[in-house]
């Protein structure tokens, strides 16, 4: 089980650093409350092992009580891809399902605003590259089974590529 510990000095400047034996090589973890990607006591990890990325979330980290984590893991099928729901931070309206990658969570996580793998292109896209539509992300969450992402946003303009606020807007009778 990863330990985390806190170097610094109060919650604002606290450093976390991973220290765990892992099977794969650590390729980023770390960073203080208040950057990108860093929300409230969530600090995100990236690890590669065998070719396959595993991106985690270190859990339940308090600096000020010197540390203390556990790392949640997202479980991706065999297309390297993630199934997540996006949520409207304020309303709990879901406004769309997208995939996700590795690199799409990242770089989510690390801009705060949504990246997703787009299956039909074959190619990474960010939320409002072209509309201005951005959903900027405030908190991202992780099921049970770490085989679904929720990304609750604060969306600017429509979510939908049809102009619709949110993508279920057709009710079955």
């Amino acid at each position: 089980m990863p330990a985390v510990v806190a170097v610094g000095g109060d919650q604002k400047r606290a450093v976390l650093k991973l220290q765990a034996t892992v099977n794969g090589i650590l390729t980023g973890c770390g960073g203080r409350p208040g950057n990108a990607g860093v929300r409230g006591n969530r600090v995100p990890c990236a690890i590669e092992s065998g070719g396959a990325g595993v991106i985690g979330v270190l859990d339940r980290v308090d600096p000020a009580a010197g540390g203390g984590g556990t790392m949640i893991e997202v479980r991706y099928d065999a297309r390297g891809l993630v199934p997540t729901v996006v949520q409207d931070a304020g309303s709990g309206e879901v406004l769309m399902v997208a995939w996700m990658n590795a690199e799409a969570l990242r770089l989510t996580r690390e801009t705060g605003e949504a990246h997703f793998w787009s299956r039909s292109r074959g190619a990474l896209w960010r939320t409002g590259g072209t509309s201005g539509h951005t959903l900027g992300v405030e908190e991202v969450w992780v099921d049970c089974d770490g085989d679904t992402v929720l990304l609750r946003v604060m969306a600017a303009g429509p979510a939908c590529h049809t102009g619709a606020r949110s993508c279920f807007y057709r009710r079955m009778e």
